[in-house]
């Protein structure tokens, strides 16, 4: 839940409190991010992971890879 309502904000999920309230990165939780990166779903803004311009397009698909 935390990721998949993260998304649905424009500022995205902040990875660093993911981290700190799970106890792995985000990136170990869910191996499939950089993908959704590389196909320009997703983008990085900092230390935040969010839905890009296209991603955004296919926000409710994106979403839910991450349930």
């Amino acid at each position: 839940d935390f990721v998949f309502t993260g998304l649905r904000r424009i500022v995205g999920v902040d990875t660093a409190v993911f981290a700190v309230r799970f106890g792995l990165s985000l990136a170990d939780a869910f191996p499939h991010v950089p993908g959704l990166v590389r196909d320009g779903l997703l983008e990085w803004a900092g230390e935040r992971l969010r839905l890009s311009a296209q991603g955004l397009r296919f926000a409710d698909t994106v979403a839910a890879t991450f349930v």
